[in-house]
């Protein structure tokens, strides 16, 4: 670890681009008209979305923000879903357990 160098930080050329709401709702209809997330290239949505100045690297890591924000959505959709199938399961047993009990004090 001695000895170690550590790089500078370099400004980017390429000037801030604001993601504005019309913007990002023009991004995310051109990904879901190539056939979504994991189908859509940067190039082809640059293309597609026809701005003017848009540089394909602000286009690029926009697409990769849009991927993580969509896994991350799917993650928490599963989650919730075996969530309620884990307390439906619950409930059935309790239902059938009650159900027991009153054929049993019969």
């Amino acid at each position: 670890m001695r000895g170690r160098i550590v790089r500078s930080y370099t400004r980017s050329k390429v000037p801030h681009w604001r993601w504005t709401d019309d913007l990002n709702l023009l991004f995310i209809q051109v990904v879901e008209l190539l056939g979504g997330e994991r189908r859509a290239t940067p190039k082809v949505i640059l293309d597609f979305m026809d701005v003017k100045n848009l540089p394909i690297s602000h286009v690029k890591s926009h697409l990769q923000m849009y991927r993580n924000k969509k896994k991350e959505e799917s993650r928490k959709e599963r989650r919730m879903m075996r969530e309620m199938s884990r307390r439906q399961s619950q409930q059935y047993i309790q239902i059938y357990e009650r159900y027991n009990w009153i054929l049993v004090r019969r």
